[in-house]
């Protein structure tokens, strides 16, 4: 995946999520396209930390087809 993708994908989540804004992504290849996860801890009310991820699958060219969070 290019760079100029990356940062396209980066650009949306980062926007969209601002919690995973210091994390960069982790990249694999899934056939012709590729998924991202970022990973964050969030802190919580009662002062706990609370890990979570998030995964986006996208196209090459750095059109997102899916996005998914976990807690």
């Amino acid at each position: 995946m290019e760079k100029k993708s990356i940062e396209k994908v980066n650009k949306h989540v980062y926007k969209k999520y601002p919690a995973f804004s210091e994390s960069s992504p982790k990249i694999k290849s899934i056939g012709d396209n590729f998924q991202l996860s970022y990973s964050t801890s969030i802190q919580m009310p009662d002062g706990k930390k609370m890990k979570s991820n998030l995964h986006v699958t996208a196209t090459p060219s750095g059109k997102i087809l899916k996005l998914s969070t976990s807690k």
